[in-house]
């Protein structure tokens, strides 16, 4: 998303220090608006909007489909089923830095996104998760990678947004 030519048009505002609850349905069964806690006074608050975009990671989406219960959705924002959440896997990275002071002094160079060193260990115990000997449903696997990249500590965001 491009943040400066959409807050340009006069269409967008951006709310920060907000931590959306539940989405706001009208008795059409469509969505109106947000409902957030302001972080900073703790404070409901309501927003209305014309579109609203629901895009929170794996967990907190749900968290909010379920928070977002109307006399159309009981149990639940299309939670109909009963479903919301039941099935849900979400994806755990650990990344680990470090700096090495021989690298300090060389010319910089940018290499975000380039292909680095990396390793995948695939899921290997299929066969036992076929033969139902494993106590979960899925698998797992392992990925390690290094690359060169540009320090941390730098907003790519402009400072306005």
């Amino acid at each position: 998303m491009q943040l400066p030519p959409a807050h340009a048009t006069g269409n967008l505002d951006i709310v920060v220090n907000a931590h959306a609850r539940e989405v706001i349905i009208g008795p059409d069964g469509r969505a109106t608006g947000v409902l957030y806690i302001d972080k900073t006074t703790r404070k409901e608050e309501r927003v209305k909007a014309k579109a609203v975009v629901l895009a929170a990671s794996s967990g907190e989406t749900v968290r909010i489909m379920l928070n977002s219960k109307s006399g159309r959705f009981p149990n639940g924002l299309a939670n109909s089923s009963g479903l919301v959440g039941k099935y849900i896997m979400d994806t755990v990275g650990v990344e680990l830095e470090g700096q090495i002071p021989a690298l300090e002094n060389i010319p910089p160079h940018n290499e975000d996104g380039a292909g680095g060193n990396h390793v995948y260990a695939p899921w290997w115990l299929y066969k036992e998760q076929l033969a139902g000997k494993l106590d979960f449903a899925r698998g797992y696997h392992i990925e390690l990678g290094g690359t060169r990249r540009m320090p941390r500590g730098r907003n790519p965001v402009h400072d306005q947004f």
